[in-house]
């Protein structure tokens, strides 16, 4: 059943990022950046950094054995994953918390 479900979730996927995409104005996105200046590539490091720090500090709840398998990009996927769903679910921050422990 997976083996047909994935690639329709995929195909489903792209389809909504092909339409967020053609919504978008990117002149006045464009327009928004310049206004910001360099303030937003610093904002935008220091929430990398965060996610980074953030994945990183999950290796200490696992055994050390486990920690072997896991990669800092790893924990990041399931990290950014969960917090996908705490921002599409009604539960607030709690929707991606059950995913998160899945993975």
């Amino acid at each position: 059943m997976s083996k047909i479900l994935k690639p329709l979730f995929f195909l489903f996927g792209v389809g909504l990022f092909a339409w967020a995409v053609s919504t978008v104005d990117f002149k006045d996105v464009t327009h928004h950046l310049l206004d910001m200046g360099w303030g937003f590539l610093l904002i935008f490091l220091a929430y990398g950094l965060v996610a980074y720090f953030d994945a990183r500090s999950w290796q200490f709840a696992f055994k050390p054995e486990e920690v072997k398998r896991l990669t800092t990009f790893a924990l990041w996927k399931v990290r950014t994953i969960g917090e996908s769903f705490n921002a599409i679910t009604p539960f607030g921050s709690l929707g991606g918390e059950p995913v998160k422990a899945h993975f």
